[in-house]
């Protein structure tokens, strides 16, 4: 299933500088340069329903029968002496809000720093 779902990533990823990564155990992340929060969103929705799409029966799922995912995203414009770790914080928390609000769902926090 990870390798679907990690496929499904890459295909969605379509511009020369995305770059789709598998990040942990069962995360990805997808980093997409001068992309807005609105397309952040745009495109993490657009994943979720693809992987929906797919149809993948997990017997273990307490949201259905098939695998789903959750994505928790964030847009940021970069500073100087600014640190990447306060946006991967930012995805995290976006992250576990869909997964607490639900699973199944895209939630996004725009960083301002």
């Amino acid at each position: 299933m990870l390798k679907k779902v990690a496929s499904t990533l890459q295909v969605n990823a379509t511009r020369s500088t995305d770059l789709a990564a598998r990040y942990g155990g069962e995360e990805f992340a997808l980093i997409m340069t001068t992309t807005p929060l609105a397309g952040t969103f745009f495109m993490a929705e657009k994943l979720r329903l693809a992987v929906q799409d797919l149809a993948l029966v997990h017997g273990g799922s307490t949201v259905g029968r098939h695998l789903t995912v959750s994505v928790g995203g964030t847009s940021t414009i970069p500073q100087r002496g600014g640190s990447f770790l306060q946006l991967i914080e930012a995805a995290d928390k976006a992250l576990y809000e869909a997964k607490r609000s639900g699973k199944n769902r895209t939630v996004m926090h725009e960083d301002r720093r």
